[in-house]
């Protein structure tokens, strides 16, 4: 959660640098660093998405019967599909 956050902060200041700021700082073009963070913002969402999925883990509870009697038997099962 924290890296899609991070991401959607980097890509609003990214913007905000783009296309409002006109401002130089000491020979720094603000729009290319701008451009920059969009990108690199896009990117961390993506693997922040792809790494925090609800659908790569799943769990499920079964009822099951032993001689002792009845139990839950927790299940986990782990798929690496990608999107």
């Amino acid at each position: 959660m924290p890296g899609i956050i991070f991401s959607v902060v980097a890509v609003v200041i990214g913007a905000v640098l783009r296309y409002a700021v006109t401002d130089r700082i000491a020979d720094v073009e603000l729009s290319t660093v701008g451009g920059i963070l969009m990108v690199a913002g896009a990117a961390t969402f993506i693997v922040s998405f792809v790494l925090a999925n609800p659908w790569r883990r799943r769990t499920r509870v079964e009822q099951v019967e032993h001689a002792h009697g009845r139990g839950y038997r927790r299940v986990e099962k782990t798929t690496d599909s990608a999107l």
